[in-house]
């Protein structure tokens, strides 16, 4: 089965893309559908104080 699926890929734009996925089925391709990609999105972690070069109160 795994033979028997072809998909294709174009970059439209730097990180993004779309494809397409075809089935063999008796010497013929049949379209099965489309599909985009797209860089998943980074999560941002805040720096803690100490590491943005304030300074840390000491406590008493």
């Amino acid at each position: 089965m795994i033979r028997d699926i072809l998909d294709e890929l174009v970059q439209i734009v730097p990180g993004a893309y779309l494809g397409k996925v075809l089935l063999r089925r008796k010497d013929a391709w049949r379209l099965l559908g489309y599909f985009a990609l797209q860089p998943a999105a980074v999560a941002r972690h805040e720096q803690p104080v100490a590491a943005r070069g304030e300074p840390v109160p000491v406590p008493a």
